[in-house]
């Protein structure tokens, strides 16, 4: 009988400390309002995605003193050179490409507000002359350095440069710049008409400007001799040793290389007339008309040496 009543009293106290420990584990902590679980396979969306972007507004263009994009552009240190070719003599056309990364003028996708740009003839089909777009009119370059082909195709593999444009002008602004090189040749200069109304429904920007450059030829440069073994009357390569062929065709004369440098060009001439419009009108708070156009004309001379030939052995040899 006692042992009964000793079992039931040391249970009992058991069932309490237990009841004790319980409580104790269920008092309420702090609450928690927000976790972030961070992780490198969640599904994002696309279009909402950041990327490095390198912004240059129009107070910077206007303080860097450039005619054109491409100029700006090539100071930035993701830019390549092989796409802009303003002065590529040999294939140039006159025509800048911009190119990030160096992947290709094709791979680098050119909007302007936002919109595909018009491509040039050169058969690049997805490459934009950055000629056609008026430095005057530009308000901002958004430079997306990162592959954006998800988005917005394969020709943004190395990256998106979005040109936006000015909107709305009151006034009229006159811009002109002139520029030579210390050596001589290459003289080049642009003049630019802005001019645009603003009122309360709508407002009109338009801008007319005017380049040209002069070319640069191998003889403006000392470093840029240029000497062939073939000049207009040929030269021939024996067993016996070199010769020259003289005026008549026929009479061989000493060995002379001919500078064809004097008939090169480093850079070629261009000259550029274009002009842009742009405007919007509110016919009531929910219809909006707007309208942009643009026109370029240019022209572009390169010159490089003519062929020589020489006759020898009863076979022409052309170089």
């Amino acid at each position: 009988m006692i042992k009964t009543k000793l079992s039931i009293a040391i249970a009992a106290l058991g069932t309490i400390a237990a009841t004790g420990v319980s409580a104790q584990e269920n008092v309420p902590g702090p609450a928690v309002e927000e976790v972030i679980v961070t992780g490198s396979r969640i599904a994002r969306d696309p279009l909402s995605t950041t990327g490095p972007i390198t912004i240059v507004d129009s107070e910077a263009i206007s303080r860097s003193g450039v005619g054109t994009i491409d100029e700006l552009l090539n100071q930035l240190p993701s830019m390549g050179t092989t796409g802009i070719n303003a002065n590529d003599n040999n294939g140039g056309q006159g025509l800048a490409f911009v190119d990030l990364r160096n992947l290709g003028s094709a791979r680098t996708l050119v909007l302007v507000n936002g919109r595909r740009f018009v491509s040039s003839a050169s058969g690049v089909s997805s490459a934009v002359d950055m000629n056609n777009i008026p430095v005057d009119m530009i308000d901002r370059i958004e430079v997306l350095t990162d592959g954006a082909s998800a988005v917005y195709g394969s020709d943004a593999v190395a990256g998106v440069i979005n040109v936006v444009m000015k909107d709305s002008f009151d006034g009229v602004r006159i811009n002109a710049r002139a520029g030579s090189t210390s050596d001589g040749g290459g003289e080049n200069g642009d003049i630019s008409f802005t001019f645009g109304s603003e009122g309360e429904r709508g407002s009109f920007i338009a801008n007319i400007s005017h380049s040209q450059r002069d070319e640069i030829t191998y003889n403006d440069r000392d470093w840029a001799g240029l000497t062939s073994s073939m000049g207009p009357n040929g030269n021939i390569f024996t067993n016996y040793g070199t010769f020259s062929i003289a005026e008549d065709g026929v009479t061989l004369g000493d060995y002379a290389g001919y500078d064809i440098g004097q008939h090169m060009w480093l850079s070629g001439a261009m000259e550029r007339t274009s002009a842009t419009a742009s405007g919007k009108f509110s016919i009531s708070d929910s219809v909006e008309l707007w309208g942009e156009a643009s026109y370029t004309t240019k022209t572009t001379n390169q010159q490089l040496a003519a062929s020589s030939s020489a006759y020898v052995c009863g076979q022409w040899l052309r170089t």
